[in-house]
């Protein structure tokens, strides 16, 4: 099945005015296809096609454009290499503020990870080297679930330590330190222990 390259997921949502004070009218919220929020360029280019604003979504995902003249602009989330979505015909919505949300998923040849995140490939395998099959595991992100052979691919965050965590119903709880450093795709194995059986 053909991989959809972008997804935008909703286009607005309005909410109640606000005091003209407090207005940010644009709200851009990008995430992968995992649910992690994603870092990526984000750009606001005016009725003529030129570039208004560029900024960036933070670690949260989010970036913002507060305030900007008449017309049709356009947003363009991600660089234009590949797979990026632009949102077209968006007029400032005084006095009430958009929220687009958006989905990216990755250029050809980078797993399903891109922006400020990577891909960690783990193995997981009992004391007696065979699979821990089944086995829950996560970092930053959602937990996923091993297949039978212990293997799962788990996101993590570029140029930043973080925590695995392993466990399961047949399975100790078990932590181990995880960095993908600037690579975008590591190997890990990880030893969990069976709990004791119950007599």
């Amino acid at each position: 099945m053909t991989r959809i390259s972008a997804l935008l997921c909703a286009i607005c949502l309005a909410v109640s005015p606000v005091a003209a004070a407090d207005l940010c009218g644009v709200k851009v919220r990008v995430a992968s296809d995992t649910g992690m929020p994603l870092s990526v360029p984000v750009q606001l280019f005016g009725p003529n096609g030129k570039l208004v604003r560029a900024t960036e979504s933070g670690r949260d995902g989010v970036a913002e454009f507060c305030d900007f003249g008449f017309g049709q602009h356009s947003i363009l989330v991600g660089d234009d290499s590949c797979n990026s979505v632009m949102i077209r015909k968006v007029h400032f919505p005084f006095p009430e503020q958009y929220e687009f949300r958006i989905v990216l998923t990755p250029c050809a040849g980078r797993g399903a990870y891109f922006g400020n995140s990577c891909e960690a490939y783990v193995r997981a395998v009992t004391e007696s080297g065979e699979p821990a099959s089944g086995v829950e595991m996560a970092a930053s992100g959602p937990s996923v679930r091993a297949d039978k052979y212990g293997r799962a691919s788990v996101p993590l965050r570029l140029d930043k330590q973080e925590q695995l965590t392993l466990w399961g119903p047949e399975y100790e709880t078990t932590g181990v330190p995880i960095e993908c450093g600037d690579r975008w795709r590591i190997e890990k194995q990880v030893l969990v222990k069976r709990r004791a059986s119950k007599r």
